[in-house]
């Protein structure tokens, strides 16, 4: 379980792009906010919970783990490359074929998968690991 706030659109100096925002709550916290849901809806990747009031403002009140930013453009690997630089590691998911260029300087990992938008995933730099081990669990560095 975890808490994230979703804008369908943001506009930041023209560049327009969705995003979640992960909710840092803890871990003993969320049972207690599941339990208390107002509404719950079914989503392809698990339940929706509509949370109280006086939840909402818990979670306004905490701060942020990560962002996805999902732009509405596509970008290319070359723009990435000239905006970030060379990625420290390339981890290629087994499953899905997707490649992720992780940046632990940054705390960004950025994804890059066929057809699909890139996403760009930033979590703070002392929490990389949080990204970066699930990857190497479930796919292999590219070289």
């Amino acid at each position: 379980m975890l808490v994230e706030a979703f804008f369908d659109e943001l506009n930041f100096n023209g560049l327009k792009a969705k995003f979640v925002f992960t909710v840092a709550v803890p871990n003993d916290e969320l049972d207690g906010m599941f339990k208390r849901g107002l509404r719950m809806n079914s989503t392809p990747s698990g339940k929706r919970i509509t949370l109280t009031a006086d939840d909402l403002e818990r979670v306004r009140k905490t701060p942020v783990a990560s962002v996805t930013y999902l732009p509405v453009l596509k970008l290319e690997e070359d723009i990435v490359k000239k905006r970030f630089g060379r990625p420290e590691e390339r981890v290629r998911e087994t499953k899905t074929g997707i490649v992720h260029w992780l940046y632990p300087q940054h705390g960004l990992d950025v994804t890059f998968g066929g057809s699909e938008k890139p996403v760009l995933q930033y979590v703070s730099v002392k929490d990389f690991n949080l990204l970066r081990t699930p990857l190497l669990a479930q796919g292999e560095i590219i070289k």
